[in-house]
């Protein structure tokens, strides 16, 4: 069993270099409602007044617009919003908008970006991708790897303690995947299969090695009690 230790310890130490992703304010989750807000400033640094007026256009990456020169509300901090609902944030990508603002006899264009992402957060890198993916080998090989222990050592009735935390520890290690793969990886078919993969270790590495723990210990318990002698 010191391989399943030492693919553990690696599961482990590669989940947790996975937590140190970087969130950006120009990111937003998929179908939320997003309050775009931009700032409205003259070049001498003063903000627009309460009386300005602002328009902004969204274009997607492919060209097609999303907004087309609609209002915005003024804040009357500087400040205009407009409202983003679920429907405009729905489909995933980069965006570009511009800001049209007329301030009295002030006027001027302001330019932004943005990207929609499944979990908005930052797409990640490739390095990300390779990592979670020999990660998800390995949980799929340890699982196998562990229903095979398991299945002949509940044969031989000697499954023990250390067995049990080795498949228990699989298992969490299992579902912080699916956790850390819904935070950063945001990829819909990996995570329904770590889901799936948590359904069926939730059999093969908790409840059948608690059963086979507990076969060993009543055959553990039959033989001390065995009395000695020759019959």
């Amino acid at each position: 069993m010191n391989n399943n230790k030492y693919f553990l310890t690696f599961l482990i130490v590669s989940l947790f270099l996975l937590g140190v992703s970087q969130v950006s304010a120009t990111i937003y989750k998929q179908s939320t409602d997003v309050d775009l807000i931009i700032p409205c400033a003259y070049s001498t640094g003063e903000i627009c007044s309460d009386s300005g007026v602002c328009n902004v256009s969204i274009q997607h990456n492919n060209g097609t617009y999303l907004v087309n020169f609609q209002p915005m509300t003024n804040m009357n901090n500087g400040d205009f919003k407009y409202v983003l609902d679920i429907n405009d944030t729905s489909v995933p990508g980069d965006y570009s908008g511009k800001v049209y603002c007329i301030d009295g006899s002030y006027n001027g264009t302001g330019f932004f970006t943005y990207s929609v992402t499944t979990n908005g957060n930052e797409l990640p890198t490739a390095g990300v991708i390779v990592l979670f993916t020999i990660i998800f080998l390995i949980i799929i090989g340890g699982l196998i790897g562990l229903l095979m222990f398991t299945i002949f050592h509940m044969i031989q009735w000697d499954f023990d303690g250390t067995d049990l935390v080795y498949n228990v520890s699989l298992y969490l290690v299992t579902f912080a995947a699916y956790i850390l793969s819904k935070e950063y990886l945001g990829n819909v078919f990996i995570n329904d299969i770590l889901v799936w993969l948590i359904g069926i270790g939730a059999v093969t590495t908790i409840i059948l090695p608690i059963l086979a723990f507990i076969m060993t210990f009543i055959k553990g318990g039959i033989e001390a009690n065995k009395p000695n002698g020759d019959y």
